[in-house]
């Protein structure tokens, strides 16, 4: 991977807990992390449900290693892909699938899908 093609700054999110004002829990998704990746369209697909036309844009980052979302089960149990999210702008993506290239250690792949 040539690390000159990293020229899409990003934000990984991460789903924290707190207490809002009322003293109630609330999730909410903050930023964790700023890095730069490379950002590729995979597909785009249309499909029928209920009635409604539905899209999905699948997306494929490209970022430097990154141990803490690692594709790992973590401490909770649940994979690590439902406690992190990608922002581009005004985009969100949530992260299907982590893949460790070659298992180098050095580059990282990450499938995500557009939120709609």
């Amino acid at each position: 991977m040539n690390p000159g093609k990293l020229d899409k700054r990003i934000t990984i999110q991460k789903l924290t807990s707190s207490v809002n004002e009322n003293g109630f829990p609330e999730e909410v998704w903050s930023d964790y992390k700023k890095v730069w990746s490379s950002m590729e369209n995979l597909n785009g697909r249309e499909y029928f449900a209920a009635k409604a036309v539905q899209s999905e844009t699948s997306v494929n980052f490209t970022i430097r290693y990154l141990r803490d979302i690692d594709a790992t089960v973590n401490v909770e149990g649940a994979k690590t892909t439902e406690f992190f999210r990608i922002k581009v702008g005004n985009l969100v993506f949530d992260i299907d699938f982590i893949n460790d290239v070659k298992y180098g250690r050095r580059w990282m792949d990450i499938k995500a899908l557009a939120v709609k």
